[in-house]
């Protein structure tokens, strides 16, 4: 196995910048990450991979092993198998992808200060929305731990939402031409699709200055082109069933009046995934799988905040997602 493709990964690589930089990864989990031995790895470091120091030694950002894995042609990571397995789904049928399904969506949300917070702190998880595609919640619920002083070793205040849902799906032909452009203007750019730090998931500039793309930077980019084309576009963010992540989306009105979804971050998947279905990378259509599930706000919003007492902290959030069998 060559290490090559990590090598011009690597030249390529969008480093996450030092004040949004995460030391979480060792060089064990690095290695098995990158599937490469620890000459390999010692060789990334000198060319450029950052670390920060540790006293147990050096420390990565799990973004930064994340992205150089993914885009390292020739060379098999684990992280490249990951997310082929993770979108497997994409391989599906359309009817499959857009027939209705029964859903669970479950968020954990954590205060992720160093203490415990205080009397004032206060968590908030954003409402799913399937209705505004024609899906309907059949139960959600919240469960809050309160603030204020708590014995020792209590885990901080946190709040959980659980909910089921009904989510379907659409494939719809996109009758304006210029949409249709827009689509395929995104697509001949060639981003590369990364992870990145929260507060520049939204920066457009410095995504396209880069040629990268994270969900929200490329929604809203293609939102732009969208509107600067005279059409009424706008975003939406949620999460995506399978994927345990938050996801954004553009919506535009198209000539017939119908609202269309346009996931420009499905596309770039579709074009990395051998045997996607090529619904997802069509500009003549709009697909909106059912595995959205929508809320009520735009690209870059949080949808999960946390505020206390204490100092500003990055609040822990947890994810989890299935589909579940249809009830009898």
């Amino acid at each position: 196995m060559t290490a090559t493709g990590l090598r011009e990964a690597l030249d390529a690589l969008f480093v996450v910048p030092p004040e949004h930089r995460w030391g979480d990864v060792g060089r064990a989990e690095a290695r098995a990450l990158l599937s490469c031995d620890e000459p390999t790895l010692s060789a990334l470091v000198r060319h450029g991979l950052p670390t920060s120091g540790h006293p147990d030694g050096d420390r990565f950002d799990s973004r930064d092993l994340f992205n150089l894995g993914l885009h390292s042609v020739g060379h098999d990571t684990v992280v490249a198998r990951t997310f082929a397995l993770a979108l497997r789904w994409m391989r599906a049928g359309t009817d499959r992808l857009v027939a209705g399904r029964p859903a669970r969506l479950d968020v954990n949300l954590s205060c992720g200060g160093p203490q415990e917070c205080g009397a004032g702190a206060r968590s908030h998880i954003t409402r799913p929305r399937p209705e505004v595609y024609g899906g309907s919640v059949e139960s959600l619920h919240m469960c809050h731990r309160p603030g204020g002083e708590q014995p020792a070793g209590t885990p901080p205040p946190g709040l959980r939402m659980t909910a089921r849902l009904r989510l379907t799906g659409q494939l719809a032909p996109l009758r304006s031409a210029a949409a249709r452009d827009a689509v395929r203007h995104f697509l001949d750019v060639g981003l590369r699709w990364v992870k990145l730090p929260g507060p520049l998931q939204a920066d457009v500039r410095l995504a396209r200055s880069h040629g990268i793309a994270s969900c929200a930077s490329a929604s809203l980019h293609l939102a732009h082109l969208l509107q600067s084309a005279g059409l009424d576009a706008t975003t939406r963010v949620g999460w995506v069933i399978g994927l345990e992540m938050e996801h954004a989306w553009v919506e535009v009105v198209d000539t017939d009046g119908e609202t269309k979804l346009l996931d420009p971050v499905f596309a770039l998947f579709a074009g990395m995934l051998p045997g996607a279905n090529p619904a997802f990378r069509d500009a003549d259509h709009a697909l909106r799988t059912n595995r959205l599930v929508p809320t009520a706000l735009p690209a870059g919003a949080a949808l999960a905040v946390h505020s206390c007492d204490g100092p500003p902290a990055t609040p822990r959030v947890a994810v989890t997602t299935s589909f579940e069998k249809e009830r009898t």
